[in-house]
């Protein structure tokens, strides 16, 4: 036997037979999803085609052309919002409380609006049922990764447009849901290799510079020698194009991509954790900062406080754009923050970090915040971040069918008790 002569020819067979694997996948793949029922669950992918470059806030979405019948983006608006149960007109937006949200994707409704199910996020189910009894108009200003930072710029946003659109309802109650996402600002921070956030333009990545948004600088900055005749970063951007294509498109691609995720795992409910009986909180915590960050804890409380007096200091400037300051900070559960979990070791990690540590740093950022901000004037704080089990989730951050309800639930009666149903002022 020739071994070698073997792996040749094994090679040279894998070669031929591995396109003709791909194209085969593709093809029945495609003609399932064409003809019949896909193998694969709807994804829940970001459609990139629908957002613009948008030079207050970074990223926005593109308003739909009002002739547009593609369903992929009937969660938009005219404004370029994701739509809510209500839209006022010319003739009743004086009647209607406005009530505005600010957030992230979280409560912008994500992954159920990309879904086409945007009817049922908990937003929208609280609109819905609030109207019942008042005439509350509520404008959804939230957008995928807004820190507090970002919710502040795109309140003034509003604030100084409302009066241009005859849709769109004077400013009554602000409230700003969910608070995970200056938390991951946080445990960021805490990995500042290099100093790589210290650059003055970025901000200590507080601000709309954040690293998940490196990818965009790139292109901008590639775009921009592509305009200036660099024929090197046209091409760069031509290729990034076709892969980008490739990964959103291909089944085979989506096969790997979900084996490598473990997607195809149901979870494995033997394999229970119950954070509640965490008992040690500071000497498991001081641990993950010395063994796992690998800095002092003067340096991690030097960063807390420096991420939480940013956040403070915005949420205090949103206060300032509202006229009659009547604000709510609503801090929201996660999976991370819930107490039931299941397979931690197959779960997200952050750097070295698992589930576990986060949930334990993450019990003692938000314990600091809300310290700060409860004892702020005019900011009424809402913590429900210990509230929720692990099927609200579909992910460590975003909200199951089953999660929208819940929370509507949770939310409905607070946000009810702040609006006086007769004069159409906040209590």
């Amino acid at each position: 036997m020739d071994l070698k002569r073997d792996k040749k020819l094994f090679f040279q067979l894998t070669l031929l037979i591995f396109p003709f694997m791909v194209l085969t996948i593709e093809v029945i793949s495609f003609g399932l999803k064409v003809f019949g029922k896909s193998i694969f669950p709807e994804r829940a992918f970001i459609d990139y085609s629908h957002l613009t470059s948008d030079m207050v806030n970074g990223i926005r979405f593109i308003e739909p052309d009002n002739k547009s019948s593609d369903p992929k983006n009937i969660y938009i608006e005219k404004h370029g919002l994701v739509k809510t149960f209500h839209t006022a007109s010319s003739e009743n937006r004086n009647l209607d409380i406005g009530l505005i949200i600010t957030g992230n994707s979280v409560s912008l409704g994500h992954p159920l609006i990309e879904r086409g199910n945007y009817k049922n996020t908990f937003i929208n189910l609280i609109e819905k049922n609030l109207r019942k009894k008042q005439p509350i108009d509520i404008i959804n200003l939230s957008f995928y990764n807004f820190n507090s930072w970002e919710e502040k710029v795109e309140l003034n946003r509003y604030v100084i447009s409302q009066t241009n659109h005859n849709d769109l309802p004077q400013v009554n109650l602000v409230v700003s849901i969910g608070g995970i996402q200056d938390y991951w600002g946080f445990v960021e921070s805490l990995h500042n290799e290099k100093n790589l956030n210290d650059s003055y333009y970025k901000a200590g990545g507080l601000m709309t510079w954040k690293n998940r948004n490196q990818p965009f600088v790139d292109f901008y900055e590639e775009s921009y020698k592509a305009s200036q005749g660099n024929i090197f970063s046209s091409v760069g951007i031509l290729l990034d194009s076709f892969f980008t294509f490739a990964k959103k498109n291909s089944n085979t691609l989506e096969i790997i991509r979900r084996f490598k995720d473990k997607k195809f795992n149901n979870i494995n409910y033997r394999e229970f954790e119950d954070f509640n009986e965490i008992t040690n909180h500071k000497s498991l915590l001081d641990k993950i900062i010395n063994t796992k960050i690998k800095i002092t804890p003067k340096e991690y409380l030097s960063k807390k406080n420096y991420v939480i007096a940013s956040t403070e200091r915005n949420i205090k400037s949103i206060v300032n754009s509202i006229p009659n300051k009547k604000f709510l900070f609503v801090y929201l559960p996660t999976r991370i923050t819930v107490t039931d979990q299941f397979n931690l070791k197959n779960r997200y990690k952050f750097k070295s970090l698992n589930i576990r540590d986060l949930h334990i740093i993450e019990k003692d950022y938000r314990r600091t915040l809300i310290s700060k901000l409860s004892s702020q004037q005019n900011i009424e704080v809402i913590n429900i971040g210990d509230k929720g089990s692990y099927d609200w989730f579909i992910d460590e951050s975003h909200f199951s069918l089953k999660g929208h309800q819940e929370i509507t639930k949770l939310l409905q009666p607070i946000l009810r008790k702040y609006v006086s149903p007769n004069d159409n002022k906040i209590k």
